[in-house]
């Protein structure tokens, strides 16, 4: 959800062109990247998302979260290439390369992963594949890697891998979703797909990507090893997903672009099984108090100073209660 998911692609571009301009600043002021973290907090010019609000349940999650470098797992990425085919399948060779081969072993991984962190850019591509070999592996030479030289190329070109048996299982279960009278139905209603969103709430800056939008409702499309909607349900709790639906739909109010606007899932798995999934308006405004409260836990902590803190600061008291699943005693046996 949020901007085009190629706008997504061209922030997250700008935001490591920033890392890079930060570095410089770390180094010269001896900052540490918590520091300059914490400093952004303060300042509140840190750019805010539903992904990192949600890990406010402690500030030490809250600031671990923000200093893990983001990578997508291959179920994220097979979920994007079907929202992409589905929802936008016109910038598909924009946002994605299909390659032959991929790499299988820690050490090819390893290999990749040098490349793109630990090898100076502005060498030419021959010069970091040597220094990622000679930081991967003790012997042998880098052209036994020649198959995965594509697989680097297209990491450079900023673009999302895809193998052709990835890609072609994406199509199959896409052209699933677009066969389905009610998917039709739910996207024949939208105006934009992929839009992106950005606003100012109690003081701090949100941006957010919505799979759909229309004056009156919006979508999320997930991909889900379990769609039965009642399944998901748990799912909305456990992975704060109660926060992005909430925190869009206040966005939207926000920028004029919507007003009490409904909210559907459009759910589906690898099984080719999907469902519609609507988000009742009691839950819906259960998520935008949940994003207001998280709001008053962040400036709780930024106030405060509180980023070292850990579960118990932001609740009063903690008691742990009997669960229901727990059984009680069998007395009729005396």
């Amino acid at each position: 959800m949020g901007a085009t998911k190629a706008m997504a692609i061209e922030i997250a571009e700008q935001e490591v062109n920033e890392v890079k301009h930060i570095s410089e600043v770390i180094e010269e002021a001896e900052l540490s990247p918590r520091d300059l973290i914490i400093q952004g907090l303060i300042n509140r010019d840190l750019p805010m998302s539903y992904s990192k609000l949600k890990h406010l349940d402690s500030p030490v999650n809250f600031i671990n979260n923000l200093l893990k470098p983001k990578e997508k797992n291959a179920s994220m990425t097979f979920g994007s290439l079907v929202d992409c085919l589905v929802l936008e399948e016109h910038k598909f060779e924009k946002r994605f390369d299909i390659v032959s081969d991929e790499p299988t072993t820690d050490t090819q991984k390893a290999f990749v992963k040098n490349f793109c962190e630990k090898t100076n850019p502005l060498d030419t591509f021959e010069e970091r594949v040597e220094e990622a070999f000679s930081q991967s592996y003790k012997r042998g030479s880098s052209s036994s890697l020649e198959h995965l030289f594509p697989y680097l190329k297209v990491l450079e070109s900023g673009k999302e891998v895809v193998s052709k048996e990835v890609y072609e299982k994406a199509l199959k279960i896409a052209d699933n979703l677009k066969r389905s009278d009610e998917v039709l139905f739910e996207l024949e209603q939208c105006e934009e797909f992929q839009k992106f969103i950005e606003f100012e709430l109690g003081g701090w800056q949100f941006r957010g990507i919505l799979d759909t939008y229309a004056p009156t409702l919006f979508h999320d499309m997930k991909f889900t090893s379990d769609c039965n909607p009642d399944n998901f349900a748990r799912s909305i709790e456990k992975y704060g997903y109660d926060i992005q639906f909430g925190l869009y739909s206040i966005g939207l109010e926000i920028l004029g672009l919507a007003e009490n606007p409904k909210f559907k899932y459009i759910l589906f798995d690898d099984k080719f099984n999907y469902s519609i999934a609507e988000v009742g308006e009691d839950y819906l405004s259960y998520g935008r108090r949940k994003v207001e409260h998280y709001l008053k836990r962040l400036d709780k902590m930024v106030d405060d100073r509180g980023f070292y803190k850990s579960f118990d600061y932001f609740k009063s008291k903690n008691i742990i209660h009997k669960p229901r699943w727990i059984t009680g005693f069998d007395e009729t046996i005396f």
